[in-house]
């Protein structure tokens, strides 16, 4: 199996297969595609082909994690038929009907929408058939970080926990996960003693308490969170100056989200922490697999 995540242009990879014992990572790595790099005209190929390079006699099946900027997300605040396509109506015209996908999946009592350029699409199930090679799921982001949560560090057996996703330019994401449904995902700018909010979905209660408590961390020293019983925190970003300065406050319930801490590799080859953590979204590639 071959799971790929995307951050902006920049593709890793953790090639695995199953064993008795779990799944065993044989090959790892980074994929940086050339300049001009447009997943719309089927170049995705040559990233798959250099990939599936690694992969030796292995079929190439993939799963793929997309970066937020290949979307763009929205939220239906009732999930009823009629509210649905009503609202759809007033939202969208028939050209954006031409241009996009819609799917939806339940979200806090709402509906998440995720709009997908259709040409993208296109371009991802082109580039597949051109390396010959199996779509087996395409994901998105910090919700394949989630996945690997939940698989690798068994997220699904506490009650509430969050995934902290540290991003450039001091632009972070916090998905909340609450009895196991998403509860809320939030966009909001890491200043230097204060939090600003920029985009908001699902329920409000859970993200403003972990919101204000991340924010407390900035100024004061936190023993734990009491919001969420567990954070998982990462970046994508590799030697990520403001990961480290997230763990250095040493809060007794952050967890770095680092796949290669629980998985066995088949090289000697070790993984610093930091720099495993940036392959978090490949979360997606463990969906079912117990770890």
């Amino acid at each position: 199996m071959i799971a790929i995540s995307q951050t902006e242009k920049h593709f890793k990879y953790i090639i695995w297969i199953p064993t008795e014992s779990g799944p065993l990572i044989t090959n790892f790595g980074e994929v940086n595609p050339p300049e001009n790099f447009d997943i719309s005209k089927g170049q995705l190929s040559h990233v798959l082909e250099e990939i599936a390079s690694s992969a030796l006699n292995l079929l190439p099946q993939f799963q793929i994690s997309l970066d937020f900027n290949n979307v763009f997300v929205s939220e239906n605040l009732l999930n009823f038929d009629d509210y649905v396509q009503w609202k759809d109506e007033q939202s969208f015209n028939s050209d954006f009907k031409q241009l996009y996908d819609t799917y939806s999946y339940p979200f806090s009592k709402s509906l998440l929408n995720v709009h997908i350029k259709k040409s993208i699409k296109k371009g991802i199930i082109d580039s597949i058939q051109d390396t010959n090679g199996e779509l087996r799921s395409l994901g998105l982001g910090i919700f394949s970080a989630e996945i690997g949560a939940r698989q690798w560090f068994q997220a699904s057996k506490i009650d509430s926990y969050a995934i902290w996703r540290i991003g450039r330019n001091h632009l972070d994401q916090l998905l909340i996960v609450k009895n196991g449904e998403f509860d809320s995902l939030v966009t909001f700018k890491r200043l230097k003693k204060t939090i600003k909010q920029k985009h908001h979905l699902g329920s409000t209660f859970l993200s403003n308490n972990l919101l204000k408590e991340i924010q407390s961390s900035f100024i004061n020293e936190l023993e734990k969170f009491n919001s969420v019983e567990c954070v998982y925190v990462y970046s994508c970003e590799n030697n990520s100056k403001n990961l480290k300065h997230v763990l250095d406050f040493d809060i007794n319930n952050v967890i770095l989200l680092n796949p290669f801490d629980v998985i066995d590799v088949s090289s000697n080859q070790s993984v610093k922490p930091l720099k495993g953590a940036t392959f978090a979204e490949t979360g997606i590639g463990f969906r079912r697999v117990d770890v």
